[in-house]
Parts: structure tokens; sequence; C-alpha cells
């Protein structure tokens, strides 16, 4: 994999050109851990922010196209069945699109449920990151794609 690292670098610097984006030292979680924990922190209620919370540290991946969805819901209750729908399953930008399509917030989270895959590991999201990124570069969303390569570089450290 390290053979790719260079190419990763460039793709990364035209991104950062592009985008206009200067700011070399930001971070981005590779799990979307960190995504999800803002999600529970914006959370009113500190009944649900402590289950999410907890939720969160029993996860081992969050898809963090799909956390805008959940954290789009008012009830604090419907936020954790999000939470917990999405926990662990990877989305396409079009499965995201299609679940949050739907009328009702349960309809939502059952769409969820019902598309994306299971979360195997890193070594099939390698694949999947790339081609995420190339389709944001396609659709000139430089900063998306921004933070996608910098999760692939920093899951080949």
């Amino acid at each position: 994999m390290t053979h790719f690292r260079p190419l990763f670098l460039l793709l990364l610097a035209m991104i950062v050109s592009f985008s206009g984006y200067t700011n070399a030292n930001e971070t981005l979680s590779i799990d979307g851990k960190d995504e999800a924990l803002l999600v529970c922190e914006r959370m009113s209620m500190p009944s649900y922010k402590r289950e999410c919370i907890t939720l969160v540290g029993k996860t081992q991946y969050f898809d963090t196209d799909a956390l805008p969805l959940c954290e789009s819901f008012s009830l604090g209750s419907r936020v954790m069945e999000c939470m917990t729908a999405v926990a662990n399953r990877r989305y396409s930008a079009q499965e995201v699109r299609t679940c949050s399509g739907e009328t009702f917030d349960s309809d939502k989270i059952e769409c969820l449920l019902r598309l994306g895959e299971e979360y195997t590991g890193p070594s099939l999201s390698l694949r999947r990151e790339l081609e995420r990124v190339v389709r944001q570069i396609d659709g000139a969303d430089y900063a998306g794609a921004r933070r996608n390569l910098i999760r692939v570089i920093q899951s080949l450290d």
C-alpha cells in the first residue's frame, strides 16, 4: 500500500489548492467515531447524550455521510434510533440520499437499516473511499474529497 502514498499526497495537494483550504493540521477520524461523538454532544437531553456516547464507545465504525441524517431528527429518541441503525454500517452517497428522501422519520430509519452494508474493517474500505473521492471530485465537492482523502492517507500509516 505504501507505493500509493505519493499519488495520494499529490491528489491531496491538488484538492487543497483547488478548494482553498490551507489547514494542513486538520485531522478527521477514519472510523467516524469523532464525528459521531459530535452528534452526541449536540443532543440536548443528558440521558440521550449519555446513551449516544456509550453507543459510540461500543461501535467500531460510523459512516460520516449518514451521520447528518441522524442529526437532522428533532427528537432525541429518533436520533438514537438512527445512530443505532448506522452503527457499523457503510452507505453510498446515493443510499443516504434515498433514505433522506423518505417522508417520515421512521421510514428514514427503516431505509438505513435496509440499505448499506456491514462494516467489515479498513481493508474493504480503501477502494470504496477512493471511489468516493473520485465521485466528489467529479461533483466539485472538493472539501468532501479532501476529507475522505485525508482519511485514506491516515489509514495507510
